[in-house]
């Protein structure tokens, strides 16, 4: 998990075989929110996947995708951040959740 998960926080890790899947994920802020993309990978680290890094990526229409390796799809923490996040899937080369627009308006409750 990331350095910015503080030691007592890992006792709050939703689940410890999401942890030993040892996955790695960024996230991209798309949604035109400033925090967005922060407050998920709180809660991402907090599921037990570490996030290597958190972007700002061009607005985008939607509410968000999971892109990972065909491979990946099944495992246990991708399918609780697709449950979790509302998104839908797509394939790629690494594990990334990109925030668009729509996860803007379901996250502050507008």
């Amino acid at each position: 998990l990331s350095e910015n998960l503080p030691p007592a926080a890992q006792k709050w890790l939703v689940s410890g075989a999401v942890a030993n899947e040892n996955l790695s994920a960024e996230v991209i802020n798309a949604s035109g929110v400033d925090g967005a993309g922060n407050n998920v990978s709180r809660m991402i680290e907090t599921a037990g996947i570490k996030v290597e890094r958190v972007e700002s990526g061009e607005a985008l229409e939607g509410k968000c995708v999971v892109v990972t390796p065909e491979v990946e799809r099944k495992k246990l923490g991708v399918t609780w951040l697709i449950g979790q996040l509302g998104c839908r899937w797509r394939k790629g080369e690494a594990i990334r959740v990109v925030l668009g627009k729509d996860y803007a308006v379901w996250w502050k409750g507008d």
